[in-house]
């Protein structure tokens, strides 16, 4: 089972990890004698994908639709509905680092870790 696209695009392997969280966003103000006020206005999903390890091919595919610009559109498991979701997002603190595998003579990525905050 696929746990993980990016732009309609699945990678060979799934996530190693992904996280989910709320965020809300807010309007915050005090009225005249001094209350705090607060008005929710949305809450948007966020969800971190992460993969211990990724290939070149992977790496290159995945980069290649970050590097589209902008918004992205992710489908991911998910356990609460037990259904694969899809939104759109902003990718951001994108981390990775490379790896040279000897015994391959290539090399790979480790610790790629993204975090996609819904549209």
């Amino acid at each position: 089972m696929i746990f993980f696209k990016i732009n309609s695009k699945s990678l060979s392997k799934n996530p190693t990890e992904m996280t989910f969280s709320n965020s809300p966003i807010q309007s915050t103000d005090r009225t005249i004698d001094g209350t705090m006020v607060v008005d929710i206005i949305a809450v948007k999903n966020v969800v971190t994908v992460e993969w211990a390890v990724l290939d070149k091919e992977d790496m290159a595919k995945l980069l290649n639709e970050l590097g589209k610009g902008g918004f992205v559109t992710i489908d991911y498991y998910e356990a609460k509905s037990n259904s694969i979701k899809n939104i759109t997002a902003l990718p951001s603190n994108i981390s990775y680092s490379p790896f040279y595998d000897y015994s391959s003579d290539s090399i790979i990525w480790k610790n790629i870790k993204i975090t996609f905050t819904e549209q």
